[in-house]
């Protein structure tokens, strides 16, 4: 995946992710961005005309972090837009469960092979990260806070 219309080089509202399937490419603009918690992109479907928001959710748990993925309805042509909403409530929903079985069932055996290794957690004060991050917008140009 390609990120264009990057600000400072970074990734930020109106930045652009390039995700291509094959010959099909969908364009996923960022629309929402809020670092260490979640961003929302607007994407466009191989369907004629057919767009959805995403919304990608961070949120800590007590063993690690959990990714939620909310995904819009589908708009524009009315029957374009009912086709692509039935093909994520039957085939998208269905592929994301087992695509997390198998990414699981990855990460441990490569932990079992030895090929993964974990660094202890370190806490860090939340207030330091937000701090380190408004100086990097800051000097960055952009004068705003994340």
């Amino acid at each position: 995946m390609e990120l264009t219309n990057k600000k400072g080089g970074r990734a930020g509202v109106d930045a652009v992710y390039v995700c291509a399937h094959g010959d099909s490419k969908t364009f996923q603009t960022i629309v929402d961005w809020e670092p260490f918690e979640q961003y929302t992109t607007h994407e466009n479907f191989p369907l004629p005309g057919i767009s959805a928001n995403l919304t990608y959710r961070i949120a800590p748990t007590e063993t690690g972090s959990r990714l939620s993925l909310y995904w819009g309805k589908a708009m524009g042509n009315r029957f374009w837009a009912a086709l692509a909403n039935l093909v994520v409530k039957t085939v998208i929903v269905k592929m994301a469960v087992k695509t997390r079985y198998i990414l699981r069932d990855t990460i441990l055996r490569e932990i079992e092979e030895g090929k993964t290794a974990f660094e202890p957690s370190i806490r860090i004060n939340p207030d330091l990260i937000y701090a380190a991050v408004e100086d990097e917008f800051v000097s960055q140009g952009s004068g705003k806070k994340p």
